[in-house]
């Protein structure tokens, strides 16, 4: 079997080591694998080393403005014309690039064509693709985005399924896209690189240029791009406020950057330091940039926050952390909620709630006596519901699906 996967960036967020892992298992069940993706990047050498072939299209000026998502917050009239602006300018290059991915798909003649990204959906259905099967798979929540769920709707004809990441995103997607055959796929982690093991925390007090910690200190850390609403101005509230409360040294990190090209829709990293510094957060705060590198932070940590104040799609800081076997505080909206059974296997907190946050992050950094339950309940969820062997397992089924 062959399969062509699609993909806008090159950036290693979540959809991107999602279709890196999907390669990997596909591999190893001797399946060819190619991705094609709008800009260079790191995901080129991620996916050849996952076994994977690949082929950067770059998207055109036109192509990567176009879009509802730098016209969040616009009236729906505003957005409506917006959009309409920005289709105009970029119609013909879209057009001349789906041409570019026939032939594509013409030369390489593949069993699947696997798009990720509302650009990349579209632009394989107009693309000719032969015998080949359409998959989209949805890493988002097509119903916060009226009119790209009206486009997606609208060119949806030619598909034979589309795959959500959780639960939450399959019902939503149900729902824009009533003709589809939609179903879950989880997303997967490396479960043998994400595990228990001992971390170094010296080390990451030293990329977050804070010096020596306190004997005793608990160490608290969000790992998440700088999407602003992934949480990061409520993680430094509940900081702020724990600064004046906690009987025990606490110190907290922020790990991550602004990784992806979304004007207005991320932080800086000097935007969150100017917060940390307003809130007198400066001795207890640290920044720790993009790490490719990921397992020896969480091991480093004490307590792993996710605290996305809208509803998470999928939540794969969760499951990474939960695979490293570290107690998880996470924010039960979207599919994260899948993800755990509070106070089980991770501790559950309501989203966008400081004082909820920062309640919960004391009780745990004072009762370490719940941790090893924790821990380990995580790291047996990880193994049981994140494992790459689930994952590839459910998606050859998928693929068999769609041909047979």
């Amino acid at each position: 079997m062959k399969i062509l996967f699609l993909n806008p960036s090159a950036q290693l967020g979540g959809a991107e080591r999602c279709i890196a892992e999907m390669c990997r298992v596909l591999s190893q069940q001797n399946m060819l694998c190619k991705v094609v993706i709008g800009e260079p990047g790191p995901l080129q050498g991620e996916a050849q080393r996952q076994g994977a072939e690949t082929e950067v299209l770059e998207f055109p000026q036109e192509l990567k403005a176009w879009g509802d998502s730098s016209l969040k917050g616009k009236s729906r009239g505003h957005l409506a014309l917006g959009m309409v602006k920005q289709g105009a300018k970029a119609l013909g290059p879209m057009c001349k690039y789906a041409k570019a991915l026939q032939k594509i798909v013409e030369q390489w003649q593949p069993d699947i064509v696997h798009s990720h990204g509302v650009k990349m959906h579209l632009l394989s259905s107009l693309a000719q693709v032969g015998a080949a099967r359409r998959v989209w798979h949805l890493h988002d929540f097509l119903g916060t985005r009226p009119l790209a769920g009206k486009l997606l709707r609208w060119r949806s004809g030619g598909v034979q399924l589309a795959l959500g990441v959780s639960q939450a995103v399959a019902d939503d997607a149900q729902q824009v896209l009533p003709s589809v055959q939609v179903q879950t796929l989880y997303n997967a982690v490396d479960t043998d690189y994400f595990s228990p093991g001992s971390g170094d925390p010296q080390r990451l007090d030293q990329l977050a240029e804070l010096p020596p910690a306190a004997v005793g200190t608990v160490r608290i850390g969000l790992v998440a791009a700088y999407a602003k609403w992934k949480g990061h101005s409520l993680f430094l509230q509940a900081a702020a406020a724990l600064q004046r409360r906690s009987p025990i040294p606490l110190r907290f990190y922020v790990i991550g950057g602004p990784i992806y090209a979304t004007a207005g829709s991320q932080y800086t990293e000097e935007e969150l330091q100017e917060v940390a510094f307003e809130l007198n957060l400066s001795e207890q705060m640290g920044f720790v940039g993009f790490q490719s590198d990921i397992a020896w932070v969480y091991r480093s940590l004490d307590i792993v926050v996710h605290c996305s104040t809208q509803p998470e799609p999928f939540g794969r800081t969760i499951a990474e952390a939960m695979s490293c076997g570290r107690p998880v505080i996470a924010a039960e909206t979207g599919g994260a909620a899948e993800l755990f059974t509070s106070q089980v296997d991770a501790w559950g907190i309501p989203a966008n709630d400081a004082e909820q946050l920062a309640e919960s992050i004391l009780t745990l950094a004072t009762q370490p006596t719940l941790w090893p339950a924790l821990s380990e309940n995580a790291r047996q969820t990880a193994l049981r519901r994140f494992s790459l062997d689930r994952l590839g397992k459910e998606l050859t089924a998928a693929y068999r699906s769609v041909i047979t």
